[in-house]
């Protein structure tokens, strides 16, 4: 008998770097332990009472009912009466409903929710990317985003989710459309055009999708799509569009402050926050739970600007065509922002309005010849990823905590934005909650110094002067408060609570 060859052993299959950071499901487990360690104390946080507090305590009743399920297709993103609403986001109501089913009032499921809108959003930036640059490189950028300073507000701030939870949709929706790029199957069609009417339902800033595809077959990717795939699509676009316009004009009745001529003025008079974005998207620094334009510093966003020239000229050559993708991106998701449906409303320019506009930083960062050059394979290029990661970290858990609670959230703002009359009269009413009546006192009367007409700031002077025992000045501004804010439910029961301490009868009552 003929003995048998003996088996070779199979050498031990060596694991370089790569596979430890790449392979498989291995990135997304780094980027969820990155936001984790990041943001999960942020399970402890309470409310900063800028509309967090409309859901979890004024509306409650509403979305901690299934039966009201339907009637949130006919309301507004506040739930309020049509006349007195801009936004028709009814998926957006629906996350918080369904928080209010898993968990009532427990703020920590709220905060859970943003977290993982954020993990799922940054997991899609990966996918996104790894399709216009390396995989080492999206990588790298996604881990940028996911600890971004100017981005924690939208995870650590319950009502910060409105920018996360469309870039789910939306994010997904493009993806698709790159997946159809490449083998133009239909599913991607339907895919698309599903997770585009959820993002629709999330935000208004969904409309400029198909912008946002169309410049990047022509820019990034031109591989043609079969015809019948691109007439579904330009279909299913314009009766997406014109399904929600109506819906909106059916459900909403807001009384604009301005004719359509007027949103060009809107972005015009607004333009100078461009500058401050871009500075805040490089240069994460002066950030606030309330910023306003008055308060902004330009010069880091000129200095940002002038850095980025720099560093592409120092990384020629460059890709041009996803350069310019990149910036129209960021200009795309971000100038909407700028529109304000009331004149009468002071604009505030959140942060997490960079959220989306993000990517097109992201795509033009991925230029930088350092970052081209990025490997994993590399430790020494592992180590600078992981301080530059360490430091962004940093300022957004400085960040964070500012909307630790209301007192927390309203003393930064009223430190970074000592001009807005409303970040004042929060700071007020948090130091009232906690019967602090001389620092209330003193920042309701910084508020009326800096806005005499704001609503609402009247009546609570009154109520400290009230809880202090200056009936007469109380009355005062309750009267106040009427004149300016005619019928105000709370200063006419104040003012009859004056009258009736006072003894006066129900007739002159």
């Amino acid at each position: 008998m003929k003995s048998r060859p003996a088996k070779k052993l199979a050498a031990p299959e060596s694991r370089n770097l790569r596979d430890v950071f790449l392979l498989g499901w291995r990135p997304y487990l780094w980027l969820l332990g990155l936001i984790l360690i990041l943001f999960v104390h942020c399970l402890s946080y309470g409310l900063i009472l800028l509309d967090d507090n409309v859901f979890v305590l004024d509306k409650f009743p509403i979305i901690s009912d299934w039966g009201q399920l339907a009637g949130i297709f006919h309301r507004g993103s506040f739930l309020g009466p049509a006349t007195g609403e801009y936004y028709y986001r009814p998926l957006l109501v629906i996350s918080f409903m369904i928080d209010a089913h898993l968990g009532g009032q427990d703020l920590a499921v709220y905060h859970l929710s943003n977290l993982l809108f954020h993990f799922v959003s940054t997991a899609l930036v990966f996918r996104i990317l790894r399709r216009i640059i390396g995989p080492d490189q999206a990588f790298l950028l996604a881990a940028v985003f996911a600890v971004h300073p100017a981005l924690a507000g939208s995870v650590a701030w319950i009502n910060g989710r409105t920018d996360s939870f469309l870039a789910m949709f939306l994010l997904a929706c493009f993806h698709c459309y790159q997946y159809l790029i490449e083998d133009g199957k239909w599913r991607w069609v339907v895919l698309h055009l599903i997770f585009w009417t959820a993002a629709l339902l999330s935000k208004e800033l969904a409309a400029v999708v198909p912008a946002a595809c169309l410049t990047y077959s022509w820019l990034v990717d031109s591989r043609l799509i079969a015809r019948s795939r691109q007439a579904a699509l330009i279909i299913g676009w314009g009766a997406g569009l014109a399904a929600w316009l109506m819906a909106r004009r059916t459900f909403l009745h807001p009384a604009l402050s301005y004719t359509a001529g007027g949103i060009p003025r809107s972005v015009l008079a607004n333009l100078p926050a461009l500058i401050v974005y871009w500075g805040k998207a490089f240069i994460p620094v002066h950030l606030s739970p309330y910023p306003v334009l008055v308060d902004e510093p330009r010069l880091y966003g000129f200095i940002a600007a002038a850095a980025v020239a720099v560093a592409l000229w120092l990384s020629r050559p460059l890709n041009w065509r996803a350069l310019l993708w990149g910036i129209g991106w960021f200009l795309l998701f971000l100038m909407p922002s700028f529109v304000y449906p009331d004149r009468s409303i002071t604009p505030v320019f959140f942060e997490y309005r960079l959220y989306l506009p993000m990517l097109g930083v992201l795509i033009l960062l991925a230029q930088f010849g350092p970052i081209k050059r990025f490997s994993v394979d590399r430790p020494m290029h592992l180590i600078s990823a992981a301080v530059i990661l360490i430091a962004l970290s940093a300022a957004s858990w400085a960040d964070i905590g500012a909307y630790k609670d209301d007192l927390t959230a309203w003393r930064r703002a009223a430190l970074i934005s000592p001009h807005s009359a409303f970040a004042h009269r929060q700071l007020g009413v948090a130091y009232y909650f906690r019967k602090d009546y001389r620092d209330s006192e003193a920042e309701y009367l910084e508020t009326l110094r800096l806005e005499p007409d704001i609503a609402m700031a009247h009546n609570n002077l009154g109520v400290v002067y009230m809880e202090t025992g200056r009936l007469n000045q109380a009355e005062k501004e309750y009267r106040l408060e009427l004149k300016t804010n005619p019928g105000y439910e709370n200063a006419l029961k104040n003012l009859d609570i004056v009258y009736k301490a006072e003894g006066r009868p129900p007739r002159a009552r």
